[in-house]
């Protein structure tokens, strides 16, 4: 920094040696305990004299004039940046224009008013409020990852936490995932492997179901999936029945539960009888051979391969065939009463 050097110049001889030129000074002048040559005493920067009653200042390099000093030694302005040449204000460990000390936020005059140094720059204290404020609510809303703001179409919330979408991959495909995934059971998904993975499964095929479906029996089912367990064929009128856990058309599950006639092989209906082991529609239980009713005539009848015949077409039968059908029927009266008596002596037991 250069000192000021009062001006007093003197005409005189002396045998001393100029600080300018490092030659002896004959004639010149003096400055406080130096010499110089008087045309040596001239500004070190613009090489010009002095101006009468002028400031000079001088340092280790030489004299400067005041505007040179300013220009090259001089403070300059913490905003601006420029050389301060008159009054200034000091703060922060700078110099301002006291015009240009101002609020960074709102731009109002800080002289004399106090302030807040935030990152070297000056800031009055309702802006500092507000700018927390503002953070507060920036570090609210930033990715719980990268701390960066994060903008409508890339936000994720996932367990509470904001995120940006794509720095996770769907869990099936691994694609960089967007803001229309899908948490599900703790994992996340892309719009189409959610599909996937969240759609009922079809009890029949075991693919996904996108869709129309059947629920029915507590499976899911594609509608042409979901079909008679015995011929396959659609429930057009929307009824099916169930045997052991399995859907059937009403023909095989009358079938399987032994509820069709004996002579139609459809549902038996009307007053239903049952004979022989089996179900016959009212009007079905008829003689085999002449169509004789026996609901109506009350007339006993007889067995011969799995169908009723009446007491005359049974003597048109052979001999023969007659002696087979009795021994047979003996053979299946005895069976029946070794079964009842075997089914009493187990209750007894379990009685017991």
């Amino acid at each position: 920094m250069a000192t000021v050097v009062e001006p007093s110049i003197d005409n005189f001889e002396i045998d001393t040696i100029c600080p300018i030129c490092k030659e002896k000074v004959l004639e010149g002048m003096t400055k406080g305990k130096k010499s110089y040559h008087n045309d040596c005493f001239v500004c070190h920067q613009c090489l010009m004299p002095f101006p009468e009653g002028s400031n000079i200042f001088e340092n280790e390099n030489g004299l400067y004039c005041e505007y040179d000093n300013s220009v090259l030694f001089g403070n300059r302005c913490g905003k601006c940046g420029q050389i301060i040449l008159g009054k200034c204000l000091t703060a922060m460990n700078m110099t301002w224009h006291s015009e240009h000390f101002t609020c960074e936020e709102c731009g109002n005059l800080l002289e004399n008013m106090p302030f807040i140094n935030r990152n070297g720059k000056p800031y009055c204290k309702p802006c500092i409020a507000l700018i927390k404020q503002q953070e507060e609510k920036l570090r609210k809303e930033a990715c719980g990852k990268c701390k960066k703001p994060i903008a409508a179409e890339d936000l994720l919330i996932l367990k509470g936490i904001r995120y940006h979408a794509f720095h996770f991959p769907c869990t099936v495909c691994k694609t960089i995932l967007g803001a229309d995934c899908v948490e599900y059971e703790g994992k996340l998904y892309c719009p189409k492997d959610y599909e996937i993975v969240t759609a009922p499964v079809c009890y029949t095929c075991r693919r996904p179901i996108f869709g129309p479906s059947i629920t029915a029996l507590g499976r899911d089912f594609h509608t042409e999936h979901f079909v008679c367990f015995k011929c396959e064929k659609r429930f057009d009128d929307s009824v099916f029945y169930e045997y052991q856990d399995k859907p059937y058309c009403m023909l095989h599950y009358n079938e399987l539960t032994q509820s069709n006639c004996g002579r139609c092989k459809h549902p038996a209906s009307g007053k239903v009888i049952t004979a022989m082991n089996k179900k016959w529609c009212q009007n079905h239980f008829t003689c085999f051979g002449c169509n004789l009713d026996f609901n109506i005539t009350k007339a006993p009848f007889f067995e011969w391969d799995l169908k009723p015949l009446c007491k005359q077409c049974y003597d048109h039968l052979p001999s023969s065939v007659k002696k087979s059908v009795e021994k047979y029927d003996q053979i299946d009266k005895k069976v029946k009463k070794k079964r009842e008596e075997e089914e009493k002596k187990a209750q007894k037991k379990n009685n017991k």
